[in-house]
């Protein structure tokens, strides 16, 4: 299948061979939209009124942000023609629409090599030629360096690889914004449990006894536990902050209470 880049979204491809290039003409179809067609050099129709301009071809696998890297035929125009002397095997693509119409030029970027680092090794290649000659509806044709390439029986397309880790810079997108959430609430728990010390640094001795008595009574387990029944005498202490207009409420304490013990003293007002 050959990889069609849309003009509301871009692609990353991963070559797994370089480019052949074949001399097309563009031509109207019978919608009157323009559509490449292969040059058939001396048989050709469209050699004396069009002129003909190479596309390149080359295998690729194409994200398809669904855990899976499917192979496709990627097509280039003559705008990718610096990258024809490159090693392309195991490259990474972005691919876009540079403008608005559906027949815009391709635009594209690498992908930064230390993402490469954490890909597997590319599968080999597959064969473009049966693709090509389907489409075309040929049976052979010749490309820019006159090598005749003729319909083999078979088909080289590799299976599709389902199931795949997403590529690195998906996943270190993805992870960044957890990480970002993480420590946004991280630092909000920090931040509430200093608020919650302070609080109860402020009271008086006689008022966290009287805080930890109540505790204790809920919670008798953290007896054991100083810290933790800290951390439960300042939370016990910010929920009755947030309803201060309830009947309990935990102040400083009044020893008029039976034996002189301290009671807590109702709210104000």
């Amino acid at each position: 299948m050959v990889l069609r880049i849309f003009n509301n979204s871009d692609r990353f491809v991963r070559f797994l061979a370089g480019i052949t290039r074949f001399w097309t003409h563009w031509v109207p179809n019978a919608e009157s939209e323009m559509e490449s067609v292969p040059c058939l050099d001396a048989e050709c129709p469209h050699c004396e009124t069009e002129e003909r301009q190479w596309q390149g071809f080359a295998p690729v696998l194409a994200w398809q942000g669904k855990d899976a890297w499917l192979p496709f035929v990627f097509q280039m125009s003559e705008g990718f023609g610096d990258l024809l002397e490159q090693d392309l095997r195991g490259q990474v693509m972005e691919v876009w629409r540079d403008g608005k119409r559906k027949s815009s030029p391709l635009a594209y970027s690498f992908v930064d090599e230390q993402w490469l680092e954490a890909l597997p090794e590319p599968p080999p290649a597959f064969g473009i030629l049966p693709f090509l000659l389907a489409i075309w509806k040929i049976p052979e044709i010749t490309d820019v360096y006159g090598n005749r390439w003729v319909r083999q029986p078979k088909c080289g397309r590799q299976p599709s690889k389902r199931g795949a880790e997403p590529p690195p810079w998906v996943t270190a997108k993805i992870n960044g914004q957890k990480l970002a959430a993480e420590q946004s609430k991280h630092a909000a728990d920090r931040a509430e449990q200093a608020d919650l010390d302070k609080a109860w640094d402020a009271l008086s001795e006689e008022s966290k006894a009287v805080v930890r008595q109540a505790v204790l009574a809920k919670h008798p387990h953290l007896g054991k536990h100083p810290r933790l029944l800290e951390l439960q005498c300042a939370k016990e202490m910010a929920i009755l902050d947030q309803s201060d207009h309830s009947s309990t409420d935990f102040h400083e304490p009044s020893t008029n209470g039976a034996n002189g013990q301290a009671q807590p003293v109702p709210p104000k007002g």
